[in-house]
């Protein structure tokens, strides 16, 4: 008798180590469909903080007749121009231009690729509907590298959906290029300049980078 009691015992344990060895495979199966099922969602565009008290007209930031007027001249691939979005811009907007002493202005470029064209492109076309700075921001925020997807079709009606424009409106903008001749004119009035680099800056007429941004923009304020 005490030999079947042990024996039904065991067969008790080991059912009850088998259903315990299944529920563990099943949790992790369900954990490796989820991630795949995660990972197959579309991707989320990361909302950009970005404001300021300033005028805002256009591609245009501050009061017109400011002492002081700064133009960049920028790629969105750029990513010395994204560090420049990211670490110097704030303090140029917030000393200069939300004081009234510097009138901004933003100059699209495009050399790095269809990407860097497509970005501008629909940075203009979020300016016709009164988003130009908030678009900026998203494209700046976004950018992973130069010519690997950040600026995707998909990526560029993201975000302007994001920012609850008018998509159809948006989208025909973009996929007919509408705004090629502003990116005409940029680029002559860059060569114009001389400019060589992105980003570069025009303070009251001069070119200077951007490690000389603040110290051109104090010189031309005479401090």
């Amino acid at each position: 008798m005490a030999r079947k009691a042990s024996s039904k015992k065991d067969i008790q344990k080991k059912k009850s180590n088998d259903i315990w060895v299944i529920a563990v495979i099943a949790f992790f199966a369900l954990v490796i469909i989820g991630m795949i099922i995660i990972s197959k969602l579309p991707k989320k565009a990361t909302v950009p903080g970005w404001s300021t008290t300033a005028q805002v007209s256009g591609l245009t930031l501050g009061d017109p007749n400011a002492k002081v007027t700064v133009e960049e001249f920028a790629d969105f691939q750029c990513p010395w121009c994204q560090y420049y979005f990211q670490e110097i811009e704030p303090t140029i907007l917030s000393t200069y231009v939300e004081t009234g002493q510097v009138y901004y202005r933003y100059i699209p470029l495009a050399f790095l690729g269809q990407e860097s064209i497509d970005a501008a492109q629909a940075a203009y076309c979020a300016n016709d509907q009164a988003k130009f700075w908030e678009y900026r921001a998203f494209l700046y925020t976004n950018l992973t590298g130069e010519n690997v997807g950040s600026f995707e079709q998909k990526n560029l009606l993201s975000f302007a959906k994001s920012l609850d424009l008018d998509m159809d409106t948006f989208t025909t903008c973009l996929t007919t290029a509408a705004h090629t001749q502003e990116m005409g004119e940029n680029d002559t009035y860059a060569q114009s300049a001389g400019m060589s680099y992105t980003p570069s800056f025009m303070v009251n007429g001069t070119l200077v980078g951007a490690n000389d941004l603040q110290a051109a923009i104090d010189a031309a304020l005479g401090q």
